[in-house]
């Protein structure tokens, strides 16, 4: 409690240090919970990630002027200023004015966000958290923020959990994340929102959510980044999709998909194990097509179980 209400009072270098005790205190597995369950505290967190100007959470140096929570303040006693002063010359502490007080911030409770996100019991509470989500699409889609990757890293661990995928998509600004930072030209960026992609599209019941024309362009797009992680996170997505028959006519008829995968099959500058998923693909894509055409009512008269002929067919052709 005596850290949230520090984290609350936003005053500074003292929840700078606040900040960063919390950042080593989350190392301990059997802390990461209790923090996460704390009243109050992932709601501070997504303030912290986001602070803008004006905004009451902003996090100034002091200017010298008489403040009673400020560390350079006359009410604060000498003993209490030494203290707090000794904190930030500790060899296990970062210091934060060597870079500014909010980029430490910043960093510091995203970092206490990462942390507690690799710990699979806390992630379903933060995926239902809707502020603490909220903030991490706004700081993900911010490409001036310091810490926009580190939220797409957020994001992509809470989908390592399969039950947290239902609640995930109901987040309107998820899928307009994931489309846009995956079509950004970081690739470090590209590479958390395939892995995130590729839990998302393994789930059973959701698959029909992510057959949207953005997000498969995008898919296709990336199929064709040769020797990058996405390429193969965007294949593999693209088979998690095909294996629900009910998403065969959206990727069809998305343009560009098939033609992507096609071009993957044939590129020796694709690894061999992009080059099999993208076979298993369009393997599977026709297996379900056959299927369909398999399943249509055909005329009495005609014979036929709808197996591929090899029959051409002309109009008028002169021998």
């Amino acid at each position: 409690r005596g850290f949230t209400n520090v984290l609350e009072a936003g005053k500074g270098e003292a929840t700078a240090v606040a900040c960063t005790c919390l950042q080593h205190m989350c190392k301990d597995k059997n802390i990461k919970e209790k923090i996460c369950e704390a009243p109050g505290f992932l709601s501070l967190l997504a303030r912290l990630i986001r602070v803008v100007k004006g905004d009451p959470m902003d996090m100034k140096v002091s200017s010298g002027k008489a403040d009673g929570n400020s560390i350079d303040s006359p009410q604060t006693s000498e003993h209490s200023r030494r203290r707090l002063r000794q904190n930030f010359t500790q060899p296990h502490f970062t210091q934060p004015r060597t870079e500014g007080l909010e980029d430490h911030i910043t960093k510091s409770s995203c970092a206490v966000l990462i942390s507690l996100v690799r710990y699979c019991p806390n992630t379903p509470v933060i995926s239902n958290h809707k502020e603490l989500m909220e903030a991490l699409f706004e700081v993900c889609l911010d490409v001036q923020s310091i810490i926009n990757t580190s939220a797409l890293e957020v994001v992509a661990n809470l989908t390592r959990l399969p039950g947290n995928t239902p609640v995930l998509l109901e987040y309107e600004r998820l899928l307009e994340v994931l489309v846009d930072r995956g079509s950004c030209a970081s690739e470090v960026c590209r590479k958390w929102v395939g892995n995130a992609i590729m839990n998302l599209s393994n789930h059973e019941g959701t698959k029909h959510l992510l057959v949207t024309k953005p997000l498969l362009t995008m898919l296709s797009v990336c199929a064709l980044k040769n020797g990058t992680s996405d390429q193969f996170s965007a294949v593999a997505s693209l088979l998690n999709l095909a294996n629900d028959p009910g998403n065969i006519i959206p990727i069809t008829n998305t343009k560009n998909v098939l033609a992507s995968l096609i071009h993957v099959t044939q590129s020796e500058d694709a690894p061999v194990k992009v080059r099999l998923l993208a076979f298993d693909v369009i393997a599977t894509i026709g297996q379900w097509l056959q299927s369909l055409a398999g399943s249509c009512d055909v005329p009495e008269e005609i014979e036929s179980d709808l197996l591929p002929s090899n029959q051409a067919s002309g109009w008028q052709r002169w021998d």
